[in-house]
């Protein structure tokens, strides 16, 4: 049934935008229709204003197009979209007649037998008939705007054809980060891509770096094009268009050369290399734990010794296999310092002017749950053979680009980026694990850009990445009591503290316990009392003690019967010592005991004189006297005061402590400064 004359006035009324939308009028039913072919795309997230014309019974597919950005009326989207409207001229001013010269019949059988109804719809939402005319406007970015052919037969006006939530852009993600390729190091022939995970259009700017961007910097774009770059560089991008006003912004700085870093002594484009040598100065720590080796094929049993990455890098490897993986953990959480933090070792070598290595990927956590990933480089175009070599300056971003020793250094700031990071699920302040993944070389695995990353295959029996090692570049800080802990442990234990230990000590510490209680603690714990044993072997028989041996003189000191003076001197004069390295005389016995307990050689008086004494009163009486002497006590102030605090001792402590040992012991002074504030901050210096 034809629609009636009413119909079609309020229609064109409406399509002239006289405003009758105002009469409240019950729009026609968006009715659901079979599937009718289409053609052409909507616009995508933030790309503007998406068309829909539906010639209906006129024929021919439904019109899908893009009209860019906000558009001032109904009219310009078609327009801008690619739509003619009006071919013949003959339609009255601001009204619709033809849209691509249909119906070719034009003014006035578009006017009385039939019209071009108007509809709107608001991202998903179902089509709506437009309550204005294609008139007024603006129209934002995202908005759908559909025009439907009713003609005679028709009825009702029916909506276009097409399901509008296979029209809309996806809802923008506001805290989504534009993500960049990032390196410390990128070659200026790379054009970086420019990704937003919604799809949403960017902008981006390039500066040289520490500079601001200027409004005249910023350009949209879709990728970075570093040509005519050189030296470091700032790299900012962000989301165009208002759907976000607080979104982040992208901010990296990368040094842009002729070239990916070559290899670590090359001199041409991209030089100099950044590898760090196994033996760098600063390298303050290495892998100590490993969870999570996966090995993949082409690994013979004995290549599979995960407990070779661990320490320093002394040449031994595991070998991960095609796509193998493992994950490596570290007694001190790695962070985001200056410059490098962490070095991955592999065993590649020289062959001629360009090395065969193999590769693999880098990602770190702070949980070892959630991983991020470092972004990867490969300009090589064909593929490797077996036992290949390659110019691992077209390589960026890739562990194993370079030689055996020389690790390829990695910089946590490149990660900062990362959606992950940004809301703290991976934290560059306490990096826990580091996870090296095999790029089997054979091109399916893909670098950054989306290109294939070669390197040799097939290789059997150790195919894949052979791990040597990680090295760390930047610590963690540790607290006050932290590094306190580390430091009383290892001044009186002579070990590093277990992480049981550091939980209970720091514990304690934080619930009120004073650091010289601690002290005392640990200088008369069972472990102590066996060091100080075992030093007096060493000294005086030049020899490990045996178990029994040891068990007793730890016992006579943990049980009061004699104190360490006393057992200092038992051991100084036992037949022995007086034998073996005393030399078997009054006169070379006297003599060691100098060097060892005045660290200095006799004079001949006090040679003469205790060489009597021997006589007369025996060596025990000796030792236990030179031991107990001023100049010894002396002596054992100024060796704790250097091994504590690493200085010498002011006069007036050494005059007090000297004389407060006699009585009370050297523990008593070892305790005094080891809970000092003095101590404490040559603690953080050492261990924070």
């Amino acid at each position: 049934m034809r629609p009636t004359r009413t119909i079609r006035s309020i229609a064109a009324a409406l399509a002239l935008g006289t405003g009758l939308g105002a009469l409240a009028l019950a729009a026609p039913p968006a009715h659901a229709a079979d599937p009718v072919p289409t053609e052409g795309e909507p616009c995508g997230p933030g790309g503007g204003v998406t068309v829909v014309v539906d010639f209906q019974e006129l024929g021919g597919a439904v019109e899908i197009a893009c009209a860019p950005g906000e558009q001032a009326s109904g009219f310009a989207a078609l327009e801008a979209a690619g739509f003619t409207t009006n071919d013949d001229g003959g339609a009255p001013a601001g009204a619709l007649c033809q849209i691509d010269g249909i119906p070719a019949d034009g003014y006035p059988y578009c006017w009385y037998e039939g019209y071009w109804s108007y509809w709107k719809a608001d991202g998903g939402d179902p089509w709506g008939f437009a309550p204005t005319g294609p008139s007024a406007g603006p129209i934002a970015v995202g908005a759908i705007e559909g025009w439907s052919w009713d003609g005679p037969g028709n009825g009702t006006a029916g909506a276009p054809r097409v399901d509008t939530a296979d029209l809309a852009s996806p809802p923008a993600d506001c805290a989504a980060t534009v993500q960049v390729p990032t390196f410390d190091i990128v070659d200026d022939d790379e054009d970086l891509p420019v990704h937003l995970a919604d799809g949403y259009p960017t902008e981006v700017a390039v500066v040289a770096a520490g500079t601001e961007p200027g409004a005249e910097d910023w350009s949209t774009a879709e990728v970075v094009d570093l040509s005519g770059r050189s030296g470091p560089t700032r790299i900012l991008a962000r989301r165009l268009g208002g759907e976000c006003p607080d979104a982040p912004t992208f901010d990296t700085t990368t040094d842009v050369r002729a070239a990916y870093a070559p290899r670590w002594n090359g001199t041409g484009d991209g030089s100099p290399s950044p590898a760090v040598d196994k033996a760098d100065e600063r390298i303050v720590a290495f892998a100590t734990g490993h969870v999570g080796y996966a090995p993949g094929s082409g690994v013979n049993d004995g290549f599979k010794t995960p407990d070779n990455a661990l320490g320093p890098i002394d040449g031994s490897i595991v070998v991960l296999g095609d796509r193998g993986e493992i994950t490596l953990t570290f007694d001190r959480p790695i962070a985001d310092g200056d410059g490098h933090d962490l070095a991955v070792y592999e065993n590649g070598f020289a062959y001629g002017e360009e090395d065969y290595v193999e590769l693999g990927y880098v990602e770190v956590s702070s949980n070892g749950t959630d991983f991020v990933r470092f972004d990867s480089a490969s300009r090589r175009v064909d593929p490797v053979g077996s036992f290949v070599a390659m110019d691992v300056a077209e390589l960026g971003g890739l562990a194993g680009k370079d030689l055996a020793g020389k690790g390829t250094p990695f910089d946590l700031a490149l990660l900062a980026n990362h959606d992950e990071v940004r809301d703290g699920t991976v934290d560059l302040g306490a990096i826990t694990h580091v996870r090296i993944r095999d790029i089997k070389g054979d091109g399916g695995d893909l670098d950054s850009f989306g290109r294939p990353i070669y390197d040799p295959d097939p290789v059997s029996g150790s195919a894949g990445f052979d791990l040597a090692g990680v090295a760390v570049l930047n610590q963690q800080p540790r607290s006050a009591d932290e590094a306190w802990v580390h430091a009383a442990i290892t001044d009186f234990l002579g070990r590093a503290p277990t992480d049981a230990e550091v939980a209970d000590l720091t514990g304690r510490l934080a619930g009120g316990a004073r650091r010289a209680d601690l002290a005392r603690e640990l200088s008369t714990s069972t472990e102590w009392v066996e060091r100080i044993v075992t030093r007096f072997y060493l000294d005086t028989l030049g020899r490990e003690p045996d178990p029994s041996g040891l068990a007793h003189w730890v016992n006579q000191i943990r049980t009061g019967r004699r104190t360490v003076a006393q057992v200092a001197g038992s051991f100084y004069a036992s037949s022995e010592y007086y034998r073996e390295i005393g030399g078997g005389t009054d006169a070379t016995w006297v003599a060691d005991l100098y060097r060892k307990l005045l660290e200095r050689e006799p004079e001949a008086a006090g040679q003469a004189y205790w060489e009597r004494q021997v006589v007369a009163r025996g060596r025990t009486s000796v030792a236990t006297r030179i031991y107990g002497s001023p100049e010894s006590r002396r002596a054992r102030v100024e060796r704790l005061y250097q091994d504590l605090l690493g200085r010498a001792a002011d006069p007036g402590g050494l005059t007090y402590w000297s004389g407060r040992i006699a009585t009370e012991g050297d523990l008593a002074l070892a305790v005094h400064l080891a809970s000092s504030g003095e101590y404490l901050r040559r603690a953080e210096v050492r261990f924070g």
